[in-house]
């Protein structure tokens, strides 16, 4: 029983490392996006299927949905991420997007 024990914890301390390495991955390649200046051009955005990389300029609007936000991009294209409105919002700060409501950003 105890060996059964040791394989679980195992296998859960293995589990946690691989998500924080998943973060950690995330987090360099949006560095490695941003410009010189320090303005964000392209945004990732983590999704059920992995994570898209798309343009600042692309995005028509986000809107909060609960604890999700969704993506409305030019071509009729939307992308749902798991991540709050807020979690984006702190990412392109300065740029021509705004707050104009509690639920809604927009590209000007």
């Amino acid at each position: 029983m105890k060996v059964d024990e040791l394989v679980d914890a195992v296998n859960k301390v293995r589990l946690e490392l691989e998500k924080e390495q998943s973060n950690l991955n995330i987090q360099v390649l949006m560095e490695s996006l941003a410009s010189h200046n320090g303005e964000v051009h392209q945004l990732v955005i983590p999704d059920t299927k992995g994570f898209n990389v798309i343009k600042v300029n692309d995005i028509i609007m986000c809107e909060a949905d609960g604890y999700c936000t969704h993506f409305y991009l030019s071509g009729n294209r939307k992308i749902i991420s798991s991540k709050s409105l807020k979690h984006f919002e702190e990412m392109i700060v300065n740029q021509q997007i705004i707050r104009v409501h509690r639920s809604y950003l927009v590209n000007l």
